[in-house]
């Protein structure tokens, strides 16, 4: 009976450990998720008012080497 319990605890442990690295990966998902919405805006808003194409591209450039 003791090794049975010992081994339900052991599992619940490996299940809680399992859970809590889903939940920061979760987390790290949401902000990526939250930074390319916030750059697509940021793109949106750029392409609705800018008239120098040159500019556009080397914002566009910028960005694009902040996210690698």
């Amino acid at each position: 009976m003791e090794a049975l319990i010992a081994q339900l605890q052991s599992r619940l442990l490996d299940a809680q450990a399992s859970r809590t690295i889903w939940m920061e990966r979760s987390k790290d998902n949401a902000r990526e998720l939250n930074e390319a919405y916030d750059a697509m805006c940021d793109i949106a808003q750029m392409l609705d008012c800018a008239e120098d194409w040159p500019s556009i591209k080397a914002a566009l450039a910028s960005r694009l080497s902040k996210c690698s």
